[in-house]
Formats: structure tokens, C-alpha cells, sequence
């Protein structure tokens, strides 16, 4: 049966590892926490949180290591908000850091979000992903750009700044002025709408178009739908892979920037991961991979009027879970207020 000191030995046990990456015995625990139990009832705990596969026994040590379950269940039932001294150890430095680069007017919301995860990256050393979902934009500028007779580009501006584009070709059968025209119809009906409303939007004005440029009109649709691609699905930029192999965990782990890659690009913008998924609260959850060590805290951020998408952290399982999810909630914070301050 589980019980609060069984919860205890197996925070102390995780929380023991995570700090020093060394199995954990019952005398260390004994006189580390100094624990009112003897050796004896310590390793009567320890027997019973190994038969239920929250910790395990290396070949090499005597001493007992977390699994994968034993993560979950400790971000799940045991996980608080109790070591804040530790985990604030180097607060107020990063809180300089990010305040400095979010401050408001200075570069693009995109911008300030990927220089932030590089500072979120370089103060944990381990690899930060964002990824964003485009939905939530509004087009601010649809605008053509003819490159030859034959040839030009349409280019799409959303109000955060990101830009997408497409080259095409008018054939000889086609008009180059009534092509200009149709993305002139565009972008004085579209300015405003939502990346996500868009194609509905569009193919709304398909009538408009044919009567507006006739047969044209196939030409202004594909360009203009090509260059949206671009900002459907979601896109991810990653920080601070090859800090990953500055670990213990990964330094003689072959081939492993490349497994990284791999990892953020398909696992984390798929969520097709195979490892076991612990639920911190309803925008933050944490996979667990057993086989590869690998752990990813994923953070939803959706701020009223600003960014939505996924922060997250990829590193070893012992990973100081607390300390992160503080960190990527300090920037939230500080990415909140900087919205706030550009809408007033």
C-alpha cells in the first residue's frame, strides 16, 4: 500500500539522482535527509517500490535508480511546488535575460520567443524546441512581385511578422495585369483574416475572380495557395542540440545528433511518441522514454492576442523537471506582458 513515507523515499530517490546522476542507496538517503526510520525500514520501502517498477537496480551498483513509471508517478502524485529556493538558485539572472530581450518594439514576436529559447537552452543545457502554430495570425499583406514577363512571386505577411512566398509562372495564354489584379482583389479582402480562415475565405471569392479576371483566376488561386502551405501545420525551430551530447547520458550514444533530429522532428510535432506520458496539469505533460533515457516536458502557451503553440525541453530522464517548468513559466510571464504593453 502506498503511503507518504513510500512517496517520500521515491521523491527523495528521484530527487537524489536528478541532482547527482549516481544510484541512490539507503545509507545515503539515511543520512543525506536524515530520515526518522532506520536503514532496515528505508530498503523495506525501497523492495516495495522496486516490485511496483518505480525504481530499479543497475548491474553495476548496489543502489537503485528511477524507471520510467517511477517518473511518471512522481510528476503525477508527488510533483510540487516545494524546493522553490533550489530551483530559483539562478532565477533573477535568466529573468534579466529574458526581460532584456522581450523588451516591447525591439524585434518581432517570432524573434524574441527563439532568442529566449536560446537562453532557456544555455541555462539548463539541454535542447529547447518551440513549436508554433500559425492558425492564430492574421494576414497583414498579400502583394505580387513580378520578377519577368513570364514569371513572378506573391508574398503573404502575417502580423507577427513571418512571411511566406511563391514563385509561378503566367503561361503565353495568360495575363500578366489581370493576374495583379486578382491578388490586388485578394489583399484588399483577406487583410485581417486568420491564417486558419483563410482558405474558406478564398474559395468564397472564386466567383468574384472568375468574373473579376476569367480564366486567370486559376493562376491567382494556386499561387495564392501554394504560398499559404507555408504556414499550415505547424512549424518548430530547435536550440541547444549538441548540448545534449555534453551529458553523461549521451556522450558515447553514436549517431546521436542525428536520433535528436529525428526526435524533434517527427516525435514532438507528430505526438507519436512511444514512451509513457505523465500529465502535470492541463497545458503541460512530460514523455518519458525508457529505452532512449529521453524525457520532453511539453508547455501549451496560448497568451489572449499573442503566440499559440509548444515550448518544449527534450533532455535525460533525470532532468530537474521543477526547475524547467519554472523557467519556461517565467517566460510565459514575461511574454504576457510584453503583449499586454504593445496592445495598450
Amino acid at each position: 500500500m502506498k503511503t507518504a513515507r513510500y512517496d517520500l523515499i521515491l521523491k527523495y530517490i528521484i530527487e537524489d539522482f536528478i541532482q547527482t546522476g549516481v544510484p541512490v542507496g539507503s545509507k545515503n538517503l539515511l543520512s543525506k535527509h536524515r530520515l526518522d526510520m532506520s536503514s532496515a525500514t528505508i530498503r523495506n520501502y525501497m523492495a516495495d517500490l522496486e516490485r511496483d517498477g518505480l525504481i530499479e537496480k543497475p548491474h553495476t551498483s548496489a543502489g537503485r535508480v528511477p524507471s520510467a513509471a517511477g517518473y511518471q508517478y512522481y510528476l503525477e502524485h508527488i510533483f510540487n511546488k516545494e524546493s522553490s529556493e533550489k530551483r530559483n538558485r539562478d532565477g533573477d539572472k535568466v529573468r534579466q535575460q529574458l526581460a532584456s530581450l522581450m523588451s516591447y518594439g525591439t524585434k518581432s514576436m517570432e524573434k524574441t520567443i527563439e532568442n529566449a529559447c536560446e537562453v532557456l537552452s544555455q541555462v539548463t543545457s539541454l535542447a529547447t524546441v518551440v513549436l508554433g502554430s500559425a492558425s492564430s495570425e492574421r494576414l497583414v499583406s498579400v502583394t505580387m512581385v513580378p520578377i519577368s514577363s513570364e514569371t513572378a512571386t506573391v508574398i503573404l505577411v502575417t502580423d507577427s511578422g513571418n512571411v511566406e512566398s511563391k514563385l509561378f509562372t503566367v503561361p503565353p495564354t495568360g495575363s500578366m495585369k489581370a493576374v495583379a489584379y486578382g491578388i490586388k482583389l485578394l489583399n484588399d479582402r483577406l487583410i485581417g483574416t486568420k491564417i486558419g480562415d483563410v482558405d474558406a475565405k478564398v474559395r468564397s471569392m472564386e466567383p468574384i475572380l472568375k468574373s473579376q479576371i476569367g480564366r486567370d483566376f486559376k493562376i491567382v488561386m494556386e499561387a495564392f495557395c501554394d504560398a499559404c502551405v507555408g504556414f499550415s501545420g505547424r512549424k518548430s525551430k530547435s536550440f541547444g542540440g549538441t548540448k545534449l551530447m555534453e551529458l553523461p547520458e549521451f556522450t558515447e550514444e553514436a549517431g546521436f545528433r542525428k536520433f535528436v533530429q529525428k526526435l524533434l522532428n517527427q516525435k514532438l510535432e507528430s505526438g507519436d511518441g512511444q514512451g509513457i506520458v505523465a500529465k502535470i496539469n492541463p497545458h503541460t505533460d512530460v514523455e518519458i522514454d525508457p529505452v532512449n533515457d529521453i524525457s520532453i516536458v511539453k508547455r501549451r502557451v496560448s497568451i489572449p492576442g499573442g503566440p499559440e503553440g509548444d515550448i518544449a525541453v527534450v533532455g535525460p530522464n533525470r532532468m530537474d523537471y521543477h526547475r524547467i517548468l519554472d523557467l519556461i513559466d517565467m517566460m510565459i510571464e514575461l511574454l504576457s506582458v510584453r503583449i499586454r504593453d504593445e496592445q495598450k
